[in-house]
């Protein structure tokens, strides 16, 4: 696995453990040990993007800054690359 498909893995886990502490929130919502998890993995996941968008580009279509709102469909599509493989 490469390095770029690596870093999406990577933000993919972080942002399903960040949506699981939302919803455990939406019953919880004073819990402040879930509070100050949620808070970290936020972080992370901001940090996460970070990296990402210097290195390879905008990870979400609306992250564009660029002034061209189409340059995130210059990366490959999954069916274009690799995705569709199976990982050693």
């Amino acid at each position: 696995m490469n390095e770029m498909k690596m870093l999406e893995q990577k933000i993919h886990y972080v942002g399903f453990v960040m949506f699981d502490l939302r919803l455990f929130l939406d019953t919880h919502p004073t819990d402040m040990t879930a509070i100050t998890l949620f808070n970290k993995t936020m972080q992370k996941y901001t940090a996460l993007v970070a990296e990402y968008e210097r290195m390879y580009g905008p990870y979400h279509k609306n992250n564009d800054t660029s002034g061209n709102m189409w340059h995130w469909v210059c990366n490959p599509w999954p069916w274009e690359n690799s995705a569709n493989e199976e990982d050693n």
